[in-house]
């Protein structure tokens, strides 16, 4: 699409966000606020439409998400599995208890890290250190392709590293205005006729700090809602191959600084394989003891609970690492 061609068609969000100029104190110009935290953006809202806020956010640098970044001391990748699976509270006050602040930059449906890397490589991000959800779930964390399962329209990975800063912002702006208009058309007091016109509007949302990173889901029902346990489904005996390890080892030398993995507890999951990169690499691995302790909406995306017994797990695996240990004196 030429330029000429994108403004026209996004000129009425430009208008509406010359009128939402007095929001300018949220984190971006027409971003939905969690409450009265201006630092929160709605991220998700799955009604109309299924596009993301933050890819655009991350690889635009749009509001202070990446100067936050830039900022801090560790930053985590990974996919929804870590998005959802580390509680925002715990990790709030991890940070402050201990002093190390940690941003959050894993990226809902996007299997590799490929996307990631071009973000940190865009923004020159170097923390002290990285923590790295190795998974393999869809595609191998450490894969060089951008496996990208959840872009949708202009949220798409593979649509974003082809636009520029401007039409970035535009499509942010473009989102906020379609999901304030959808909040408005789901009030109360409008006609059950004209709901009756838009059965899609959305029940769920999740707001996502532009300070740390970290995603609030509570109003996701399913993530809100008591589910059992995980069941293991995948063999156990799950080796790396020599040329994910290649892949990994590529991966890391390009992120200049030492690294950490981790491993969110799935169905799926294989610790074998992570270990077995990590010593490869010369890295910590923290993965929890047995994943069935931790409840799941799906299988793979830990509910509630679930995500709060697993960041608790995390949070005292990171605390004890060398890795941790050496940026914390």
């Amino acid at each position: 699409m030429k330029f000429k061609q994108l403004v026209l068609r996004l000129l009425p969000a430009i208008v509406l966000a010359i009128l939402f100029w007095r929001l300018s104190d949220n984190d971006h110009f027409a971003a939905i606020p969690l409450g009265n935290d201006k630092s929160w953006y709605l991220n998700a809202h799955l009604g109309s439409t299924r596009e993301i806020q933050d890819r655009d956010i991350f690889y635009h640098n749009i509001g202070q998400s990446i100067t936050n970044a830039r900022a801090a001391d560790i930053i985590v990748l990974g996919h929804s599995m870590v998005t959802i699976g580390l509680r925002y509270d715990q990790m709030d006050e991890f940070s402050k208890r201990t002093g190390v602040r940690i941003f959050n930059m894993s990226l809902e449906g996007i299997a590799s890290g490929e996307f990631a890397r071009r973000i940190i490589k865009r923004w020159n991000l170097k923390p002290r250190l990285w923590v790295i959800n190795a998974d393999d779930t869809g595609q191998s964390f450490f894969s060089p392709t951008m496996d990208d399962f959840g872009g949708f329209e202009e949220s798409s990975a593979l649509r974003i590293v082809n636009t520029n800063r401007l039409e970035g912002y535009l499509h942010v702006v473009r989102r906020n205005i379609e999901w304030r208009l959808q909040d408005l058309l789901n009030l109360d007091n409008v006609s059950a006729i004209f709901k009756s016109s838009y059965p899609n509007l959305p029940t769920n949302q999740s707001w996502r700090s532009a300070i740390t990173g970290n995603v609030q889901a509570d109003r996701v029902p399913e993530y809100a809602s008591h589910h059992d346990g995980l069941t293991v489904l995948r063999d156990q005996n799950c080796h790396a191959g020599e040329q994910e390890i290649e892949a990994a080892r590529q991966y890391i030398q390009q992120l200049g600084a030492p690294v950490v993995l981790m491993l969110a507890p799935h169905q799926n999951w294989c610790p074998m394989r992570v270990r077995e990169i990590a010593d490869a690499i010369g890295a910590e691995a923290l993965i929890p003891e047995d994943a069935h302790d931790y409840s799941t909406i799906d299988g793979v995306h830990m509910d509630r609970n679930g995500s709060i017994a697993f960041t608790h797990t995390f949070l005292a695996s990171l605390e004890k690492s060398s890795a941790f240990q050496s940026i914390k004196h």
